[in-house]
């Protein structure tokens, strides 16, 4: 499935709305969003996530914490890369949560609906090289 910006902004809002998510926990999905590509996947490093939260001395327990907690209450989801001990994690927001919902059934039916019509061929009426004229005896 194709990530699309109506897929990460939904997304953010059923977050948002979420009463047992907290501000900071919000404020990690946004800039997560931020590096999520078209499959929906992402793995920015936790350094990078700690120095743009602003955190002093680029402090990653937190990051970890607010990652834990989003994965906990089931926003977020880690596969792991490589080695399990040592490999590198790639995240994933619960993509499935998004099923069924309203304004992305309509957007992802106009979208077919486009795909499905780009992909037409249109043929041009064949043209008849010799004319023909009705004589009177015809008629």
């Amino acid at each position: 499935m194709k990530i699309t910006l109506l897929h990460q902004k939904l997304m953010l809002v059923m977050i948002a709305e979420d009463p047992t998510v907290k501000s900071s926990e919000s404020e990690i999905a946004v800039l997560l969003m931020k590096y999520c590509n078209e499959l929906g996947t992402f793995y920015p490093s936790q350094r990078l996530l700690a120095k743009l939260l602003r955190k002093k001395n680029n402090e990653t327990r937190h990051v970890r914490r607010l990652i834990s907690s989003l994965i906990k209450k089931g926003w977020l989801r880690v596969v792991r890369r490589g080695n399990t001990l040592r490999g590198s994690n790639l995240y994933q927001f619960a993509w499935e949560k998004l099923q069924g919902h309203k304004d992305l059934r309509t957007y992802m039916s106009r979208i077919e609906g486009k795909e499905r019509s780009n992909n037409r061929t249109y043929m041009s009426p064949q043209t008849i090289k010799e004319t023909i004229y009705k004589t009177k005896e015809d008629e």
